[in-house]
């Protein structure tokens, strides 16, 4: 059991020191520094909820400057002391073999034991989860540069019952983003991840999952992709990657990033055919019309040796109608979680009636919904004991509302259709 007095006692010293606890700070430990920016992270919430009530009260919002400076402070030495670590954990899906979203965060552990913890608390939510050991310097740096890679909003490290939100701007004073290329990519990756790990949800339904889905769409339609090809001969060949043993079903590998690509398998046939090797730009467009043209080719695959995410030909023209309401609503799917042509009211009088008892409970249930999720912030920082209790009892809660509104969107949708 952490002894929470000495942490509140550290803290006062640092209010204290002449320095801004600058050589405190230097001289704890990775835990002492994790339970000392949780203190004063939950300080912060506490009086931006206070200020929210009271909006008009500038004293609050002097206390909230205060305090978002103090545990800016805490957070970059919590992430200099992660990066000096010898050993951190950190959670991957098992299904996609990339960093497991926790929220918008890579979640991070800095003990096995609550690796453990935080590995059975995402198993009952229905992911299958992995936590990895990262050892040394080196690849915890590689890991966490993963978080920015891939999009995360930053990092959530967890110790004991606790964890604290380390955001992007604390990992930009760390790591240099320059070397991230192509940073509309950046988001391409995160939505692909972030939509793979919510369909291989176990039981999962497609239908409550299209929300991901089509931010996904959106990202990839913006997105840029580089191909690899070489020249022989006065013929320009683009290397191809199978999926069967006998190659007869081929894909065209493309690359959301240079350094990937050049370590990539596609680059290094190509390296061995030509030493004449570059890389073609595509669009989304561009790069479905180059497919269109090549009648032997499947389709094609995204990131092959990390994301490894395949659009196959046979998939092609749905996209491409999706494609089409996203241009014609201005290469945007805002307010359409699922794009779709207008439907007609229900015209029977006694289906209206029926529909509209059914809009009316959904109202009520989405009402009932955000008070349990505002009721739920305020154990935000909690994860185990009598709190994390509480906390699940609530979201079990709000699943279950969930669940209700989505069958009451499906039953509105037949007394539509």
């Amino acid at each position: 059991m952490a002894d929470l007095k000495k942490y509140e006692e550290i803290n006062e010293q640092i209010e204290k020191s002449n320095d801004h606890g600058e050589a405190i700070i230097n001289s704890l430990d990775l835990t002492s520094m994790m339970y000392i920016t949780n203190m004063e992270l939950v300080k912060l919430m506490k009086v931006v909820r206070e200020s929210q009530e009271n909006p008009k009260d500038d004293d609050l919002k002097a206390q909230i400057r205060l305090y978002d400076i103090s545990v800016y402070n805490r957070s970059r030495a919590l992430m200099a002391k992660i990066l000096d670590a010898d050993a951190i954990w950190m959670t991957y899906s098992k299904k996609t073999r990339r960093l497991y979203r926790v929220g918008d965060f890579a979640a991070v552990c800095l003990d096995e034991e609550t690796s453990k913890k935080v590995a059975e608390s995402i198993d009952k939510n229905g992911y299958d989860v992995e936590m990895r050991k990262i050892e040394g310097k080196e690849n915890i740096f590689r890991e966490m540069f993963e978080v920015l890679y891939y999009g995360f909003k930053g990092a959530r490290v967890f110790c004991d019952n606790i964890f604290v939100d380390i955001l992007l701007k604390v990992f930009t004073e760390f790591i240099n983003v320059s070397k991230i290329k192509f940073p509309q990519n950046i988001k391409t990756r995160y939505s692909i991840i972030n939509f793979s790990q919510e369909l291989q949800k176990r039981n999962q339904e497609i239908s409550k999952v299209r929300g991901e889905e089509y931010a996904m769409y959106d990202a990839m339609f913006k997105g840029v992709y580089l191909a690899v090809f070489y020249e022989e001969n006065g013929n320009t060949t683009f290397p191809m990657v199978s999926r069967d043993k006998d190659a007869k079903v081929i894909f065209l590998p493309v690359y959301t990033d240079e350094p990937l690509l050049g370590t990539s398998s596609a680059f290094a046939i190509a390296k061995q055919k030509s030493e004449q090797v570059k890389y073609r730009q595509f669009t989304f467009d561009s790069l479905i019309e180059f497919l269109e043209g090549k009648e032997g080719i499947s389709g094609f695959v995204i990131d092959a040796e990390t994301i490894n995410w395949v659009v196959e030909r046979k998939n092609i023209e749905v996209i491409k109608k999706i494609k089409k309401l996203w241009d014609d609503n201005g290469g945007s799917f805002e307010n359409k979680n699922q794009p779709q042509e207008p439907k007609p009211a229900a015209e029977d009088t006694m289906k209206q009636a029926a529909c509209d008892e059914l809009v009316k409970e959904r109202e009520e249930a989405s009402r009932q919904l955000k008070e349990l999720q505002e009721e739920i912030k305020k154990y935000k920082f909690s994860l185990f004991g009598d709190a994390g209790k509480q906390k699940k009892a609530l979201s079990d809660k709000a699943s279950a509302l969930e669940k209700r509104i989505g069958e009451l969107d499906a039953n509105i949708a037949k007394y539509r259709n």
